[in-house]
């Protein structure tokens, strides 16, 4: 299987401990290059959004200045969109390549080169050299697939979990990653919500409550009623639409359309988080974050059931399960003991691994097998 194969040598690459920091960021560019060039080299067939509006776009552009780019139509998805309709981020991206090469093979090579960069930055960022692989391999397992087919809103995402890993450094260069994420996916918008739950549970200053004879945090009650909204906002969709379309989100609401129905196959595929977190909470005590990384797994468990709605809805809940990617490999190294440490860390591995099997391999979704090239 040349994913699997791509990932393995990625993944070790990365984690392989090197001295030297110019030899080292030498094999990490080579580790990332690798998944660009399969990306780059795939047929249009592999991936079913491939073939579809980002060809639309490169062709138009290649004959067109760039205001008349923007105003022209094109078919997708069985109606006519204007270009800039598909955010003027990527309809830029799309231009500027177009100016200097006719070849539809950069363009997926450089949406894919965004897309990885922006997540191991993200990773690189917020986690310590050792347990930067394990950001990687998730990546991998669990959403490479997806951004062969999805591209520009996963141009959107990574640029979105880049802003965030600034964001947690109050670095203020993430507002300019987060405004670049929305001109590329209008729907990036809700991926703010991650930055709005970290900065009410952990920045605000709330002061601890007492009731009965129990003393409870300010962090525990905010993670209490984040968790209880948003449990609200599941169970009465209608209401949900309501706000929506009240605060000015109406065109939004192609994306909540349908009834939320239980699943028990996304509850279970979220729970090992839920477990990982609950099994290293003693560990987490003296760590600032704990309250955040335990509303942000109950919150992704409760939003995981947004996908049973339509086929849509998933793009919504894709922005919260992305940050999967930070939160795991952080929670595993906070982990005390060195021998759970390592189970939890195969668990992990071979989570990602049943995970790839099953909605890529096995179900195909997102259509990227078989890999064919170019």
């Amino acid at each position: 299987m040349v994913y699997l194969i791509c990932f393995g040598i990625s993944t070790a690459i990365i984690a392989f401990p090197v001295r030297g920091k110019k030899v080292r960021s030498m094999l990490v560019f080579l580790a990332l290059m690798m998944p660009c060039i399969l990306a780059g080299f795939r047929a249009i067939s592999v991936g079913s959004d491939t073939g579809d509006y980002p060809l639309s776009l490169f062709k138009i552009a290649q004959y067109s200045d760039y205001i008349t780019y923007l105003g022209s139509t094109f078919d997708h998805m069985w109606v006519r969109d204007y270009v800039y309709d598909m955010g003027i981020g990527y309809a830029t991206f799309i231009y500027v390549i177009a100016l200097f090469t006719e070849k539809y093979m950069v363009v997926l090579f450089l949406t894919e080169f965004v897309i990885v960069v922006c997540v191991f930055r993200a990773i690189f960022i917020s986690l310590s050299q050792r347990y930067r692989w394990i950001g990687m391999l998730l990546f991998y397992f669990m959403y490479y697939n997806v951004t062969l087919n999805n591209m520009r809103q996963w141009m959107a995402m990574a640029i979105l979990l880049l802003a965030f890993a600034h964001f947690i450094k109050r670095n203020k260069i993430w507002i300019v990653y987060a405004l670049l994420g929305l001109a590329f996916h209008k729907t990036a918008v809700c991926g703010l919500l991650v930055f709005v739950v970290y900065y009410i549970v952990e920045r605000m200053r709330l002061h601890p409550v007492r009731i009965d004879t129990r003393r409870y945090s300010g962090k525990v009650l905010m993670a209490f009623w984040i968790i209880m909204v948003c449990l609200i906002f599941i169970m009465h969709m209608g209401l949900t639409r309501r706000i929506m379309s009240m605060i000015g989100l109406s065109s939004f609401l192609n994306y909540f359309e349908g009834e939320i129905i239980f699943s028990k196959g996304r509850f279970l595929l979220e729970m090992p988080m839920v477990i990982l977190i609950i099994a290293n909470w003693k560990d987490m005590k003296q760590n600032p974050l704990r309250y955040f990384f335990l509303t942000f797994v109950l919150v992704n468990l409760i939003c995981s059931q947004i996908n049973t709605m339509n086929v849509l809805a998933w793009r919504i809940s894709a922005y919260i399960s992305e940050f999967t990617i930070l939160v795991c490999p952080y929670i595993i190294s906070l982990c005390k003991k060195r021998d759970k440490q390592i189970i939890e860390i195969i668990s992990v591995c071979g989570y990602g691994l049943v995970y790839w099997m099953y909605y890529f391999y096995v179900q195909n979704l997102h259509q990227t097998l078989p890999y064919l090239m170019a």
